[in-house]
């Protein structure tokens, strides 16, 4: 996680690790399926995206488009090389459970819902996203994170 950097620190210079974009969805399977072993650039965004920040405000306050001196909302772009089906663990934090982040890419808290996949593909890539994602924001925050990492892909 300390090795997590600005997007185009590791992809201008990693070319031959395949690119998992930000903001980019990804069709499970095939294309979309996450090779064990294989290393990943793999970019995540923080932050809240101008269009949902807007939307979710939009529910409460009716003059959102006219807002004088509103907070300007963006995201930041982050990435890191994550191995497929890696075996992170607990992150070294106590309070996640001893596997949550095992099996990396693996669609869902640590390898329970990669049992039943073959050898050949131990998740997507849209999990792999969501997983770095989740890693990060549990040692920023120094707590277990659940739920989405809030990208509208």
């Amino acid at each position: 996680i300390e090795k997590v950097r600005p997007c185009g620190n590791y992809s201008r210079l990693c070319t031959d690790i395949p690119l998992v974009e930000a903001n980019k969805d990804y069709p499970g399977g095939g294309i979309g399926a996450v090779i064990p072993n294989q290393d990943y650039v793999v970019q995540f965004d923080i932050g809240l995206h101008p269009a949902v920040a807007k939307d979710i405000l939009g529910r409460r306050l009716r003059e959102i488009t006219s807002c004088i001196h509103c907070p300007s909302f963006e995201e930041q772009c982050l990435e890191a090389v994550v191995t497929g089906g890696a075996m992170w663990g607990n992150l070294g934090m106590p309070i996640l459970g001893d596997k949550s982040y095992d099996c990396m890419g693996g669609c869902g808290q640590g390898c329970s819902y990669a049992l039943g996949r073959s050898q050949e593909d131990v998740g997507a890539l849209d999990c792999l996203k969501h997983d770095l994602c989740s890693a990060w924001k549990s040692v920023r925050s120094g707590t277990a994170v659940k739920g989405y990492c809030h990208d509208p892909d």
